[in-house]
Order: structure tokens, then sequence, then C-alpha cells
């Protein structure tokens, strides 16, 4: 999905409103920046490819798929 493809852009805004809040909310109850410094579009690349290569998971398992790879590197 690109950013500005006239009618993928309004469910693209709604998917990263969805994870701005969820990586706040984590954010905030962890003290820690669950996205590693990675900026909101980046995250949302790396979730789309997810989704293009496991098309059977939905973007809350794409979502926590990368938070998780993203905190494993501070353990």
């Amino acid at each position: 999905m690109e950013l500005g493809e006239g009618e993928a852009l309004a469910p693209y805004l709604r998917y990263r409103e969805w994870l701005a809040g969820l990586v706040t909310g984590l954010s905030l109850t962890t003290g820690e920046d669950m996205l590693q410094e990675l900026e909101f579009d980046q995250a949302m690349e790396r979730i789309t490819l997810f989704c293009e290569a496991h098309p059977a998971d939905d973007f809350f398992t794409a979502a926590m798929d990368l938070l998780k790879r993203l905190n494993k590197r501070d353990q």
C-alpha cells in the first residue's frame, strides 16, 4: 500500500493511527520507546511487507511481530 494512492490513503491512515495508539499505549506502560526510534512510516512499510508475506495474518499480528523484533534487541 503506497501512501497517496487515492482509495488506499484512507485505510492506510486508519491503520497508521491505530498503530500510533498501540505504540503510545505500550510505550507509556513500559516506559520504553517501543519503536526504538523507528519512524511510523518506516514501521508501516515493515508491517506492509509482513502482511504481503503472511496474507492470512491480520494487522495486529504484523504490528506485534514488528514490536517484538524491535524490542528483542534490548534483551
